[in-house]
């Protein structure tokens, strides 16, 4: 009893420390704002920027995110707030002296009072409020002043380990990917980016612990699939962790920028290894139905349902139950020209045996070598005379 009373009040104090931890903002991760994209806005706290739309100081940043999704950079407490004349849908993050404000949102996905974490998905941007279009307004404030939102991201741009080494959504991966492309020497671009969390999908889902099949190269590992050798050879100094989400995708972009170079976007995130059908023997992440396109899954283990579904991909392609015929698209395959070949080569072969039979059944007794073979193509050219004549050709 005293054992398990020790146990409960360890949590609690852990669980109490935690909680002084995240009200104090924590250390913050800067990582889940993608300065990559550009800014729209500046950062003007004593007046308005240049060109800027309005008449007063414009005390954060403007960033283009598109009705897309918006993530915590500090431990706290969200409020879901509404300032129609000004930031809209907005969520305000309070964690020790930090303040952190995300405006014109176009949903929450928090409900008020919630305690939140760097990478909590707060919401959606959008076009609520005073905008002048779909961007997120993002500004902080440290003991009730603003201060440059740029200075403080870069200055926490998040320790490794932690949200990195925990399957999450894989969009949730972007600001990985993207602190991966800049160490990678990568272009840290939309199209790239993109392309790499297409690949994550393909690869992992979004869990940075997944295991792959293995092959004579090792077992690949992580979030996209870094096989040992591959990993050793291109890791970055500080970044040996396999498991880690973003040392992972560090191996893999700059294995990915060796081999293909230029070439990169039209290989990576273009689909799963099974396009082509395959045979899977142990137990994987895989995609299938690349680009929309039927295939089947067929459970080997599984006598009768394997071929109930092996009938329903064989009328699926055209090949009918019971003939030898199989069309796709309305042509005939190359599988009925060689079977009418053969079947031709069958009916050639027996008319020469038979040729043979009447051949020998009719020789006069003493016909010696050369009036063997004479008589034997005589024999063998009137066969194919009449053949070709039954058939409607023509006798040369």
């Amino acid at each position: 009893m005293a054992k398990g009373a020790y146990s409960i009040l360890k949590k609690k104090l852990v669980d109490k420390v935690q909680s002084w931890f995240d009200e104090s903002g924590g250390d913050g991760a800067g990582g889940w704002i993608d300065l990559s994209r550009g800014i729209n806005t500046p950062y003007s706290p004593n007046g308005p920027p240049p060109g800027y739309a309005f008449n007063w100081p414009h005390p954060g940043i403007d960033l283009p995110y598109i009705y897309e999704p918006v993530y915590s950079t500090i431990s706290g407490t969200a409020h879901t707030k509404e300032m129609p004349g000004g930031f809209g849908h907005y969520i305000q993050v309070h964690g020790g002296d930090l303040d952190v404000i995300y405006g014109h949102l176009s949903k929450w996905l928090v409900h008020e009072g919630q305690r939140v974490h760097p990478g909590t998905k707060l919401g959606i941007s959008g076009n609520t409020g005073a905008s002048t279009g779909p961007y997120l307004h993002y500004e902080m404030h440290q003991n009730g002043r603003p201060i440059n939102p740029i200075k403080w991201l870069k200055a926490h741009p998040g320790k490794k380990g932690g949200k990195s080494s925990a399957p999450r959504e894989v969009s949730a991966w972007r600001p990985e990917v993207m602190q991966a492309l800049r160490l990678a020497g990568l272009p840290a671009n939309s199209a790239y980016a993109n392309a790499w969390l297409r690949q994550i999908n393909t690869e992992s889902s979004g869990n940075p612990s997944a295991t792959g099949p293995g092959s004579s190269e090792g077992t690949p590992r992580g979030l996209v699939q870094v096989k040992p050798g591959t990993f050793n050879a291109y890791k970055l100094p500080g970044h040996g962790n396999v498991l880690n989400g973003l040392d992972n995708l560090i191996a893999g972009m700059r294995y990915a920028k060796a081999r293909y170079g230029g070439r990169m976007l039209s290989t990576i995130g273009v689909g799963g290894p099974y396009a082509n059908g395959g045979m899977v023997t142990k137990h994987q992440i895989a995609e299938i139905g690349e680009g929309n396109k039927p295939e089947m899954v067929v459970p080997l283990t599984r006598r009768n349902r394997a071929i109930q579904l092996i009938e329903q991909a064989m009328s699926y392609v055209g090949m009918n139950k019971g003939k030898t015929e199989v069309t796709v698209n309305n042509d005939n395959s190359t599988i009925e020209r060689l079977l009418q070949q053969n079947i031709s080569l069958n009916a050639q072969n027996n008319n020469l045996t038979q040729t043979l039979i009447n051949v020998v059944q009719n020789l006069p007794v003493g016909i010696d070598g050369d009036s063997l073979n004479k008589h034997f193509n005589k024999k063998n050219g009137n066969s194919i005379s009449l053949e070709a004549y039954s058939k409607g050709g023509s006798i040369v």
